[in-house]
């Protein structure tokens, strides 16, 4: 209704509690448990987990700068620097590993190729994409895919 005093979606009781056919227990612990290990990384750092947020956002336009990523929690770059720096990492520390993160993540989806990939992390140019992909992992992304694909 519109203009009601209030929007809701109301379920039925049984309708919530009937078990979906296509689901996956064990799928779904594991999901819970990366989850839960990706979360707790970030329990303790608080200026590390916003900063690692705003960098997932700033990537897809080009490697974000410092000066952006420290506007955008309203901190000088001296503070972030030191922020960071009191939570055992450093902006450029963390820019690699939120990149590393998302390369595993984005290489897990057959439909993206390694040129998106390279592109959606912020690298201007792809050959410095393979580069880091090879001096994180040892092999370059296509390499990665395919050993990946033969342990499912």
């Amino acid at each position: 209704r519109f203009d009601a005093p209030r929007y809701a979606l109301l379920f039925r009781e049984e309708d919530v509690e009937m078990p979906l056919p296509t689901a996956n227990e064990a799928l779904a612990q594991l999901h819970d448990r990366f989850a839960g290990e990706y979360l707790s990384r970030f329990s303790d750092s608080k200026v590390m987990h916003r900063a690692r947020q705003i960098l997932c956002r700033l990537l897809p336009q080009g490697e974000p700068r410092r000066e952006v990523v420290s506007q955008a929690l309203c901190l000088s770059e001296r503070t972030l620097q030191r922020r960071l720096q009191e939570e055992g990492s450093s902006f450029q520390q963390l820019l690699d590993d939120t990149r590393r993160d998302l390369a595993v993540q984005h290489l897990a989806q057959p439909d993206l190729a390694p040129l998106e990939i390279a592109y959606l992390l912020g690298f201007a140019d792809p050959s410095n994409f393979y580069r880091a992909f090879k001096r994180w992992f040892g092999v370059t992304p296509g390499e990665y895919r395919l050993a990946a694909r033969s342990r499912q």
